[in-house]
């Protein structure tokens, strides 16, 4: 039997904790917020907003032309951007995004 440096190996419970707080800091510092979270998994969720002072402004200064625009921005931004994120056993992050 030979030993395979590349052969993958399960890291403790401790390790997969600190590797799920780290992710979960990296979405935090891009405006992300924390939904749900257990041991080695977590929801993560960011509502992207539309300003529609600015949007109002552009369609009055577009004579309307841009009205079209902030509707749409205005009906895809309604529901928040999920996404789950896990730890397997070998100490490597996964994230996907769930639909709502």
């Amino acid at each position: 039997m030979s030993y395979d440096p590349l052969a993958k190996h399960p890291v403790s419970t401790d390790k997969r904790k600190e590797v799920l707080e780290y992710n979960i800091r990296q979405y935090y510092s891009q405006g992300y917020k924390l939904e749900v979270k257990s041991d080695f998994d977590a929801v993560i969720y960011i509502q992207r907003r539309v300003t529609h002072v600015l949007h109002g402004l552009i369609t009055f200064f577009t004579c309307g032309l841009w009205a079209l625009v902030w509707i749409i921005l205005s009906m895809t931004h309604k529901d928040p951007e999920r996404h789950a994120i896990w730890v397997d056993e070998y100490g490597d992050s996964h994230i996907r995004r769930i639909r709502s």
